[in-house]
């Protein structure tokens, strides 16, 4: 019997981030089990295309590129019985521009990414709250990421039966390539595999709800014990571009921080590779998917518990900066000789079951 065809609406790499990240990864999974994939991307930075193998890929840019998908979506390369998934960070947002879309007998889905859904609507005017609930009242079904999101459409008055909680998210699969990282990073080599030092890693996006600030704390705590240096990886545009311009300018300056811009996906994978621990001290989040795919490759992880994580990571109380270096000392002291992929992270067949559920 053959599958229904599925369009998601979302970002792809480049960047690579969590929600670009959780589209390829979707997509691919998909694919590869018979369902045709078409993917309708309207955030990348470039027209250079992440290939997903049996995947169609369109890059849309300018200011009218979500009503240029909107057009796509309404032309005859849509089909009736399609399934449609808008992926996008925030209920305020682009995602407002499909309250009055018309499905033509297609199935329309939505996942939202960022962690504070319920702040961001609170803080909208009226009109914008208004579209907000006519957008959740046009979807067939929103998947909820975690129990804080499950309990912010049912209080948006979304049927509890239009609400799919997921309890996993799907990661890409790994690809490294040391290539596609700077010299200065390709030469470090973390303690557990021979070098002399121990190297964090962290990653998001130049936001201060990002908490690159303390990862920095961490590293001058830390290094006063420990010889260790810091790497880390930006991508995505900040909404706080005076912050970002300090941040980046405190990164350079400092002596055991190496600081990279946007990777393609094996890139990120090889230098997720290069860490004795990485960190995620988020007071926004959603999942952190890059958690995931540290722990798949054998690398532990340090987080926020600012929201639903991968059961293997170890968690310290959100902003709690004791905490957070208490907990990282730990973890270094502890450390962790092997380098072995883990297999735990992968999707299990009865989650998978309940993925493919979705579009069946």
């Amino acid at each position: 019997m053959k599958k229904p065809g599925i369009i998601f609406v979302g970002p792809l790499a480049p960047p690579i981030g969590g929600v670009s990240s959780h589209v390829a990864g979707l997509a691919g999974l998909l694919s590869t089990n018979g369902f045709p994939c078409t993917i309708l991307d309207g955030y990348s930075a470039t027209q250079q295309k992440y290939i997903i193998p049996n995947v169609e890929h369109f890059v849309f840019r300018n200011p009218l590129r979500f009503f240029k998908i909107q057009w796509f979506l309404y032309s005859e390369k849509s089909n009736s019985g399609e399934s449609i998934h808008l992926h996008f960070s925030q209920i305020i947002g682009h995602a407002l521009i499909f309250a009055f879309f018309f499905k033509r007998g297609r199935k329309l889905f939505l996942t939202l990414h960022d962690g504070d859904q319920a702040g961001r609507y609170q803080r909208a005017t009226w009109p914008l709250r208004l579209l907000a609930r006519l957008m959740l009242r046009r979807m067939d079904k929103i998947v909820a990421l975690s129990r804080k999101q499950e309990k912010f459409y049912i209080s948006m008055g979304v049927s509890k039966r239009k609400v799919e909680r997921w309890e996993t998210t799907v990661t890409l699969p790994v690809v490294s390539d040391s290539t596609l990282l700077p010299s200065d990073i390709r030469a470090l080599k973390p303690i557990e595999d021979g070098g002399e030092e121990t190297i964090l890693v962290t990653s998001g996006y130049p936001n201060e709800s990002y908490g690159i600030d303390d990862c920095l704390e961490l590293l001058d705590r830390v290094g006063a014990h420990y010889p260790c240096r810091l790497i880390v990886c930006l991508y995505g545009v900040s909404s706080q571009p005076a912050y970002e311009q300090k941040l980046r300018a405190r990164l350079i300056a400092h002596p055991r921080v190496h600081l990279v811009d946007t990777l393609p996906a094996p890139g990120f994978f090889a230098l997720l590779s290069k860490a004795s621990l990485y960190l995620r001290p988020s007071r926004i989040d959603s999942y952190g998917l890059a958690i995931t795919e540290a722990l798949n490759l054998g690398i532990p992880s340090l987080a926020s518990d600012v929201c639903g994580r991968d059961s293997r990571c170890t968690l310290f109380p959100t902003g709690d900066m004791k905490q957070f270096v208490e907990k990282a000392i730990e973890m270094i002291e502890t450390g962790q000789k092997s380098r072995k992929r883990d297999d735990v992270g992968r999707i299990s067949d009865q989650k998978f079951q309940n993925i493919v559920a979705l579009y069946e």
